[in-house]
């Protein structure tokens, strides 16, 4: 492993950052112990952590454990017949992973590390906030795309049509503003996260399934989301700080 690779993957983190991904991961193997019967499910919850906890640092390598959730995921959702977070998946997330490291890699800046000597970088995506004028566009959108959108699933037979498109509107958006390295997408995170807290767990228990590390999955993603909010708006104000001045990689 390269000293680049490692210093992306593991440099950086404080002990607070480092003890909660622990923790989640810990959670996980302790869920699937509990019920090994769904391997996809695991790997999904546990690439699923890696991402967004990486997202949330602003760290670049999150594409990679993005890639691995989307397309496991994709198969508990087709199994699930949850159609929308299929869609969602294949059409959105997937060529996401790709389009997003581009964009991502053209925007990097360097960080030094906290108690660390000026040698000790790691590289952390610019962050920016919305606009009033976009903010209202945002929500606009989301509204017209929820409602449009559990139409066509209701008559696709979807098993929760409206919980299931409103999770999809805040998600494509979500991970929009995410791909612009907005800020303002952790808010929309948090409540897709409770949204998809609700749906699976009714999942498990209207049809029966084993999808419990999908339920821990996203309890995960849940306080990630609260912390991902709070150090982007610190990435943004950096940023801000340092424009004309960040070095670009």
């Amino acid at each position: 492993m390269t000293h680049k690779l490692k210093k992306e993957l593991f440099g950086g983190w404080t002990t607070f950052e480092a003890s909660y991904i622990i923790a989640f991961l810990l959670l996980q193997i302790v869920v699937f112990i509990y019920e090994p019967g769904n391997w996809l499910s695991f790997i999904s919850g546990f690439t699923g952590i890696l991402c967004v906890t990486f997202v949330a640092k602003g760290k670049i390598s999150n594409y990679a454990f993005g890639l691995v959730q989307v397309v496991t995921y994709i198969i508990l959702s087709w199994q699930a017949r949850l159609y929308g977070e299929v869609s969602l998946n294949l059409i959105i997330y997937l060529p996401v992973q790709f389009i997003g490291f581009y964009m991502w890699h053209k925007n990097m800046m360097k960080e030094k590390v906290a108690n660390k000597p000026q040698s000790e970088e790691i590289e952390v995506v610019e962050a920016k906030g919305l606009s009033l004028k976009q903010y209202i566009i945002t929500m606009a959108v989301i509204v017209i795309g929820w409602l449009l959108y559990a139409l066509l699933l209701d008559r696709i037979g979807s098993h929760q049509p409206y919980l299931d498109a409103l999770t999809v509107a805040l998600s494509v958006t979500a991970q929009i503003l995410m791909l612009l390295r907005f800020k303002e997408q952790w808010t929309l995170w948090i409540i897709v996260n409770v949204l998809s807290i609700i749906l699976w767990v009714r999942v498990v228990l209207q049809q029966g399934s084993t999808d419990y590390g999908l339920i821990v999955m996203y309890l995960a993603y849940l306080g990630n989301s609260i912390y991902g909010l709070i150090n982007w708006a610190r990435l943004q104000r950096k940023t801000e700080q340092l424009q004309g001045k960040a070095v670009y990689l």
